[in-house]
């Protein structure tokens, strides 16, 4: 899939153009789309993160659907999950994670 300079995933439009999907589309999609979605936007939320949103994707209520994706998705839905929320940990909202319920899924993958 076509991705941006920065790592984002590009989304074709109406137009055909690609186009960013905003963190809140990308939450949307974690919480809602289906599989193939769901990894791929905790992928971009991820790589997100990593670039200095994690606060805006805190604000925008991913925390919740990343820690159900850890918990209940698919084995790379769990993958992209993990990453998304290591990379929002190391910004400093480890005990949002934590309050959310996440840490048990993080432990059970890791081992």
């Amino acid at each position: 899939s076509a991705r941006s300079a920065r790592g984002e995933r590009l989304v074709s439009c109406s137009s055909g153009m690609p186009k960013v999907l905003s963190i809140e589309d990308l939450v949307a999609r974690v919480r809602d789309g289906d599989t193939a979605k769901k990894v791929a936007a905790a992928e971009t939320l991820g790589n997100r993160a990593a670039d200095g949103s994690d606060a805006a994707i805190v604000q925008a209520g991913g925390i919740r659907p990343l820690v159900d994706l850890a918990r209940n998705g698919s084995g790379m839905g769990k993958q992209s999950a993990a990453y998304a929320l290591a990379q929002i940990s190391v910004g400093g909202f480890l005990s949002n994670i934590f309050e959310a319920g996440g840490i048990r899924p993080l432990v059970e993958l890791a081992r």
